[in-house]
């Protein structure tokens, strides 16, 4: 092999390992803001600070790394009355109301949801989609979710977004507002 193609060769993995590093830096952010929505969860749920230890106890042995993970959340409460995920979205370009109407199928926040519901071990419970959607007033945590429950939430920003071919609404609100007063009418922890 001659030198330019051995610079070529070099060009190349470099190119790889750049994009491996890459990949693993996102890992760690999604699994950074996944352990933090874990704890606000759980805050919200009533679950104490022991058990949240022991779950992150659990997932270092599991994965050699600090963190925790909505699927070992649910191992250890499969009571709990909703699947959730939750991971950031970044968007190089501000969500317009006209994509999020029109197509809203196409947004990373549906993508999301629809990963989330994919991976969900029990279809019969409703699924939720964690992230932070800057700039909206009141708190930008948000939860998009397929649930039917009735909760009384005082004031509400709530966006109702009918799903193609006769599929149940997804429902876009803020998490904690929601989560409070779901959890509050759908799962008591004695």
């Amino acid at each position: 092999m001659d030198n330019e193609s051995l610079k070529d060769v070099d060009e190349a993995l470099n190119q790889i390992m750049k994009r491996e590093t890459i990949q693993e830096r996102i890992k760690e952010v999604w699994n950074a803001y996944e352990t933090k929505m874990v704890k606000r969860v759980a805050a919200l749920a009533n679950v104490g600070d022991k058990e949240i230890r022991d779950l992150s106890i659990q997932y270092r042995n599991l994965t050699g790394k600090s963190g925790n993970s909505f699927a070992l959340f649910y191992d250890r409460f499969p009571d709990f009355p909703m699947w959730l995920a939750a991971h950031p979205i970044v968007q190089s370009v501000p969500m317009l109301a006209t994509r999020l109407i029109s197509k809203f199928v196409d947004t990373p926040m549906y993508e999301g949801w629809d990963e989330a519901h994919e991976s969900a071990p029990d279809p019969s419970k409703p699924v939720g989609f964690i992230f932070d959607w800057r700039g909206i007033t009141g708190g930008n945590t948000m939860l998009l979710h397929n649930s039917e429950a009735t909760v009384d939430i005082v004031p509400r920003t709530r966006v109702v977004m009918q799903m193609p071919d006769g599929q149940p609404p997804l429902i876009l609100e803020q998490m904690e507002p929601f989560m409070t007063a779901f959890l509050n009418t759908y799962w008591c922890r004695i």
